[in-house]
């Protein structure tokens, strides 16, 4: 288990000091956490600080009941991480990598059918530096899995990923017995989520995952003129009769997981 409780992170940006984490309180369980805000909201603040590689300001963290600030060889010993930057060896081939990557683990899995399923098998022999981004971020992920650490750290893992390799990722990403932190500035498909949680102004706020796939797959935003309105689709035809006369502009269309998440907080189910 991930605890964090009252946990707070600021920097000073040109004199002014920015607040990035805001007290949060966490506890993440096995499972595929997802953890979802725009680009600079503290999503790798909080990854590195997990990760031991920033020491928070004020709060506690705790990754399988070590402290991340008193007790770091301990929680490195627990943890993979993948950052957006390449954190494999570069001057050597992709092989000599993977070859490196089983001795210092004790991975019991197919690499070969990791690295067919990433497909990297016609790089074998290929110098990493010469890798695509895309390339060395599957290699890099390859590292994270083969490590085999209880405890996942994923800091936009899909960035630089064609869709359908991305979609690998979240598909494989269920299968692991971990437990998984995974950040993204888009929400990937729900399903994929055990927990989702949303950080924006230091705050992160859990959205039970269930209820969001309900108001998708049940609601449909209509936009008349300047208006947003979430309708169920039972009663879409009530609206339009309602609206459709007099509006000036009228568009229907389904819900993105953001509108979702939107109509929510504002209907404050939580």
């Amino acid at each position: 288990m991930i605890e964090i409780e009252g946990l707070s992170k600021s920097f000073t940006v040109r004199g002014v000091k920015v607040k990035v984490l805001d007290n949060v309180l966490l506890k993440l369980d096995k499972g595929v956490n997802c953890l979802v805000g725009p680009n600079g909201s503290g999503k790798t603040t909080l990854i590195k600080i997990i990760a031991t590689e920033l020491p928070p300001d004020e709060g506690i963290v705790k990754v399988e009941g070590f402290d991340v600030v008193m007790e770091k060889e301990e929680v490195r010993k627990r943890i993979a991480v993948v950052f957006d930057s390449v954190s494999v060896d570069q001057d050597i081939t992709v092989e000599d990598n993977l070859k490196f990557f089983k001795a210092i683990s004790n991975f019991k899995g197919d690499i070969d059918n990791l690295v067919s399923e990433f497909q990297l098998d016609k790089y074998l022999k290929f110098k990493v530096s010469f890798l695509s981004a895309g390339n060395k971020k599957k290699l890099d992920l390859i590292r994270a899995i083969m490590l085999n650490r209880p405890v996942l750290l994923l800091d936009e893992p899909t960035n630089h990923l064609d869709s359908i390799t991305a979609q690998k990722v979240w598909s494989l990403l269920k299968d692991l017995n971990k437990i998984i932190l995974v950040t993204s500035h888009t929400i990937p498909r729900l399903q994929v989520c055990d927990k989702l949680f949303v950080i924006s102004k230091g705050k992160i706020v859990r959205y039970p995952v269930s209820r969001l796939i309900d108001v998708i797959e049940n609601y449909r935003l209509i936009e008349v003129d300047n208006k947003r309105l979430y309708v169920k689709k039972d009663e879409i035809e009530s609206v339009i009769k309602r609206f459709g006369s007099s509006a000036k502009k009228l568009e229907i269309r389904e819900l993105e997981p953001m509108d979702a998440i939107y109509y929510l907080s504002k209907i404050s189910l939580f």
